[in-house]
Order: structure tokens, then C-alpha cells, then sequence
């Protein structure tokens, strides 16, 4: 009598779990073929369709480090069901306790992986600054000054970290911009390390905000900054500013 229980037999398993997962090569499909002639009674196709089915709820394929661990413990667990199966019971529902502890491995898989390709949402800027501030050696905070009368009004400070190469721009009272029309962008005045300032990238104000918090993009390493500016450009910046200056933060010496 051929065996009613799911089979004992390492490879067969291997090759079952690599079907359903990554798809076999000729030569495995044909040694598959013969192994599973040795089981009548086992329906190998049921894990293919709970792998279906779970497969496609992930948004990436399974990486092979995770892939080598899922089939040891598919395996371990496939082991354990033929240990604990009663003798009688039919083969489609021994396959069904070794099935369920497969797709419950590969569900944790699947949230593995969407926890991995999701990256954790960073601290909003103001809590980043916050941190900044109480933990940088090194801050330098200086406050802004108008240069231009349509911004008289605007106030706030820059606070900036040479080690860590990390800063933020605080702004109250900052004009709202069109940003399909002009963008403001920041300067950083360094002369130790080029008579051009670094640009320090662009942003934008929204309408009816009383307050920003704008991390600063440097596109070079900052040394010595002696100064922050502002001027209003085209949309996405420009390389070396025409000026106008409409704020200035000057660091003292």
C-alpha cells in the first residue's frame, strides 16, 4: 500500500518548495516527476496554490538569504507534521497541517519584507532641529537679517552643525512662492572653501503658514560657513545667483 500520510522524503520536499517559489530546471522538474510517482495518494499541487495567493500580496520577491531560511524551517515543520499525522488519515489533510505551517511562514515573510521596503517616516524637520540643537557640539545659530524691503517682516534664525553637516532654516513671516514660477533657494557663504557660495538647495513656503522649518540640501561639504542667504530663482535653483540677497544670516567671528 503506497503511504497515506505527506511523504517522508527530504528531496521531494526541497523540490516542492522550490517549484512553488522559484520554479524548477529541467533536470529537477524530471527528477520531481519521478519522486512524485512514488506517492500517488499526495496532491503536490496545494502548496503551489497557497503560494499563489500569497506571493501576491508581496511586493518584491523573496531574497535568497530568506529563501534558504523559509525552506529550513518548511522542512523542519514538514517533518514534525509526519511525526504528529495519525496513520489513517488521508493524505490531502496531512498535506494540509504542513501546508498551513508553510503559508504562515511565508506570510511572515511578507511582512517582512513590506516593513523592509517601507522605510520608517523620518521626524518632521522642526523635531529634527530640536535634536540638532540639544545634541551638537558644535551649533552655530545665527538669525536672519532683511535685505530687501518686501521682507522686513521675516524673522526666525539657521542652525547649523559643521560635524555633522546638518543644519535647518527657521522662518516666520516668510512671503508664500509660486512654485511652478519661482522657488526660493539658500546659500551658504564658505570663502575657505570657494569664493562662490554653496548652494544649499531649494524650497518653498506655502500660503497661510506662519512658521517653516526648512532642512538645509548642501551640495558641497560646508567647513566654515561665514554666512546664509536667500534669493527667489526659476523652479529647481540655479548654479551661481544674480542676487537679489533678501535675507542674510551672517555668523560672527
Amino acid at each position: 500500500m503506497m503511504p497515506r500520510n505527506l511523504p517522508d522524503n527530504d528531496r521531494l520536499i526541497d523540490l516542492l518548495i522550490e517549484r512553488a517559489t522559484q520554479g524548477l530546471s529541467d533536470s529537477d522538474a524530471a527528477e520531481l516527476a519521478r519522486l512524485l510517482a512514488q506517492y500517488p495518494d499526495f496532491d503536490p499541487d496545494t502548496l503551489d496554490y497557497a503560494v499563489a495567493a500569497i506571493d501576491s500580496a508581496l511586493a518584491e520577491p523573496i531574497p535568497g538569504e530568506l529563501h534558504a531560511a523559509l525552506m529550513a524551517r518548511i522542512r523542519a515543520d514538514a517533518n514534525r507534521t509526519n511525526r504528529v499525522t495519525q496513520p489513517a488519515a488521508p493524505a490531502r489533510f496531512a498535506a494540509l497541517g504542513w501546508l498551513a505551517a508553510a503559508a504562515s511562514l511565508f506570510i511572515a515573510a511578507a511582512v517582512w519584507l513590506n516593513s523592509r521596503a517601507i522605510p520608517p517616516t523620518p521626524p518632521p524637520p522642526a523635531e529634527r532641529r530640536e535634536t540638532l540643537l540639544a545634541q551638537a557640539p558644535d551649533l552655530v545659530k545665527v538669525t536672519w537679517q532683511s535685505q530687501d524691503p518686501r521682507y522686513a517682516a521675516v524673522s526666525g534664525d539657521v542652525v547649523w552643525s559643521t560635524g555633522r553637516q546638518e543644519g535647518y532654516m527657521r522662518l516666520k513671516g516668510m512671503p508664500a512662492n509660486a512654485p511652478t514660477a519661482q522657488q526660493y533657494q539658500l546659500w551658504i557663504v564658505d570663502p575657505a572653501r570657494d569664493k562662490n557660495p554653496i548652494d544649499g538647495g531649494v524650497f518653498d513656503v506655502p500660503a497661510g503658514v506662519a512658521e517653516v522649518v526648512i532642512p538645509m540640501n548642501a551640495k558641497l561639504a560646508v567647513g566654515k560657513p561665514a554666512a546664509f542667504a536667500i534669493t527667489l530663482e526659476k523652479p529647481g535653483g540655479v548654479v551661481v545667483s544674480a542676487g537679489p540677497l533678501l535675507v542674510v544670516a551672517p555668523v560672527k567671528s
